[in-house]
């Protein structure tokens, strides 16, 4: 879970959005405790709650892991204290070191996980031929996001009106299966992952286009990280 962005996902619900970290923070308190088991009763700034008891309870014992994500230093502070991991993407490595110091700030040292990856690895057998069929479609994606980032008071992803500015915008990856291996390995000696995701299908296209792509992701990236 994160702690949400644009400013339309708060107005429709009525939610003020200066009030979305103290919101979060209490919400995975009481999801915690209600998941353990626990009759809850929580008087805090943003939810009152009497005597409430969750039923029938979660399989997983004692709750569902909880993963946290973000893009700041808080963020990682927040996973630290609330979650049981911290989700990142793209460049994780100046939160990792946060995440690592606030775990040892609060004796939890060696209790955290890490999950992250690159925002576009796709593997083919032919990149130059499937970066053409992708770039259009996640070029849109980013000037979509950098609209919303904008209106959010967030930073921006590099902008890219072309496939040569996609290409030196690092957000993406068309690779060989070999290639794949060799980011994906990097990336983890960078971060201390051990769960790897990435974005799948662009928008814009339909599933069926990339499902050859997540196939050989499965079948010739895959048995290269599993134990």
């Amino acid at each position: 879970m994160g702690i949400g962005y644009r400013p339309e996902e708060f107005s429709g619900l009525g939610v003020d959005r200066s009030q979305r970290s103290v919101r979060t923070e209490e919400g995975l308190e009481i999801i915690r405790r209600l998941w353990e088991g626990e009759t809850v009763d929580f008087d805090g700034k943003a939810y009152q709650i009497s005597g409430a008891k969750l039923s029938p309870m979660p399989v997983q014992q004692p709750r569902p892991p909880i993963w946290v994500g973000g893009f700041a230093p808080i963020s990682a502070k927040r996973a630290a204290r609330l979650g049981d991991g911290y989700l990142g993407t793209g460049d994780m490595t100046p939160f990792v070191p946060v995440y690592h110091e606030e775990l040892e700030r609060l004796g939890k040292t060696g209790q955290g996980k890490l999950a992250g990856g690159h925002f576009w690895l796709i593997v083919s057998n032919e990149p130059d031929k499937t970066f053409d069929m992708v770039a259009p479609h996640i070029i849109y994606q980013l000037e979509m996001y950098n609209v919303w980032l904008k209106a959010a008071g967030q930073q921006a992803f590099p902008a890219a009106s072309n496939k040569e500015e996609l290409k030196a915008s690092g957000m993406i990856s068309v690779v060989t299966p070999t290639q794949a291996i060799d980011e994906i390995a990097a990336y983890i000696e960078a971060t201390g992952i051990e769960r790897y995701y990435t974005w799948t299908v662009p928008p814009g296209l339909p599933a069926a286009a990339m499902n050859p792509h997540l196939a050989l992701f499965a079948s010739d990236v895959m048995p290269a990280f599993k134990d």
